[in-house]
C-alpha cells in the first residue's frame, strides 16, 4: 500500500513540474499490486527453504496428484496438510517481520 502511495504522490510531483497535460498513469498492472505479489512470492520462496525436504515434497506431491484420479492415503493426505500448515505459519511470520 505504501508502494501505491509513493507512485501516486510522484505522479502528482511530476505533473506540477511539467506544464501542459497531466501525466498519464502506465497501462498495464497495478503498481502496487505488482509490489505485493512480488512480496508475496518472497515470502513463499522463504517459507520452501525453510521447510524439511519432506514438507516440500509433500506439498510438491499434493499439487501434481490434485491432477490425477488417483486418491490420496490418509497418511499423505495428513502430511501435505501439516507441510502446507508450516508453510502458512513461516510465510506469516515472515510477514509480520518485514518492515512496512
Amino acid at each position: 500500500m505504501v508502494a501505491w502511495h509513493e507512485v501516486q504522490a510522484q505522479w502528482k510531483r511530476d505533473a506540477r513540474s511539467v506544464p501542459g497535460d497531466p501525466a498519464e498513469t502506465p497501462g498495464g498492472r497495478d503498481p502496487a499490486d505488482v509490489v505485493e505479489t512480488q512480496l508475496q512470492l518472497a515470502a513463499a520462496t522463504r517459507g520452501l527453504v525453510a521447510l524439511t525436504d519432506a514438507d516440500r515434497r509433500a506439498i510438491i506431491d499434493g499439487l501434481a496428484d490434485e491432477v490425477l484420479s488417483e486418491p490420496l492415503a490418509a497418511r499423505e493426505k495428513m502430511r501435505r496438510y501439516r507441510a502446507r500448515r508450516r508453510l502458512a505459519a513461516l510465510v506469516a511470520d515472515w510477514g509480520r517481520s518485514c518492515p512496512s
